[in-house]
């Protein structure tokens, strides 16, 4: 199946289900598909590059990923301060 990006909203009918195409993702998309939605909606696919489309799946994905996790220290607690220990020596 070839790779298009959808450049607006693109939804596909496949073994009875619709699926949406992500926008500005590679998806790959039957000839049949490509031809009806050209004749539909002009412009809306875009051509790709294998080597574009494999940057832009890295892109995505790297874009999932959380976060790295600061090297801050934990913010303290505000209020009151701890009791100290009872001395039991008295």
């Amino acid at each position: 199946m070839p790779l298009k990006i959808p450049a607006q909203s693109v939804k596909v009918v496949r073994d009875g289900k619709g699926v949406w195409a992500p926008i500005g993702a590679p998806f790959a998309f039957t000839d049949a598909e490509i031809a009806d939605i050209e004749a539909v909606a002009p412009g809306a696919l875009l051509a790709v590059n294998v080597r574009e489309a494999e940057k832009v799946v890295e892109a995505a994905k790297a874009a999932d990923e959380p976060p790295a996790e600061d090297s801050k220290p934990a913010p303290r607690k505000r209020g009151r301060a701890a009791a100290p220990a009872a001395d039991d020596d008295l």
